[in-house]
């Protein structure tokens, strides 16, 4: 908020990300959400997002930006291929199905059974914890031992030679992540 106060470039652009990094995760309805929208729109904030959330992003953000500069031309399919192709989707079963779920369902009902499946796809975050309330919740499921750690650190020996959470240069692969970890006694 100082910086926007301050009118520091990109300020207002930066807090919009990070409303977004709470918010969205939790309320969109289909896939990258309007994180993705952000990410796709050329962001002038670019670094500062790419610091938040690291690589993933940065190759979205690459991959985007490349694609305005060079557009593919679009390739003539011959007719015998297309017919081919159209065979291949209408025996490929889950095709045929939302096809005749098309067909049944009036529009709104089909936007409900989609934002459904979505919903239970497991990309959206049911819940959001900072530290605190993640090591409370912690403790009261039973677990010792709670800790915060960091991208490379962990009791498990060797930790960042595994590369989950980081890169091989060690930087954080999600640098908005939270690290806990926690013992269940036995």
């Amino acid at each position: 908020m100082k910086r926007i106060d301050n009118k520091e470039l990109n300020s207002s652009l930066d807090a919009e990300w990070m409303r977004l990094e709470l918010i969205d995760q939790m309320t969109r309805t289909y896939s990258g959400g309007k994180m993705l929208d952000f990410l796709k729109s050329n962001p002038k904030n670019e670094d500062f997002v790419i610091s938040r959330c690291g690589e993933q992003v940065k190759s979205i953000i690459e991959a985007n930006s490349k694609k305005k500069e060079f557009i593919m031309p679009e390739k003539k399919i011959p007719l015998h291929l297309k017919f081919k192709l159209q065979i291949k989707k209408l025996l490929k079963s889950s095709w045929f199905r939302d096809q005749i779920i098309k067909l049944i369902l009036r529009k709104s009902e089909l936007d409900a059974l989609l934002i459904g499946r979505f919903h239970l796809c497991g990309e959206k975050h049911k819940y959001m914890y900072d530290r605190i309330s993640l090591a409370n919740f912690l403790k009261e499921i039973g677990f010792v031992c709670i800790t915060r750690q960091t991208h490379i650190t962990s009791l498990i020996s060797n930790w960042n030679n595994y590369l989950l959470d980081n890169t091989i240069s060690g930087s954080p692969r999600k640098p908005d992540s939270l690290y806990m970890e926690a013992i269940k006694p036995s």
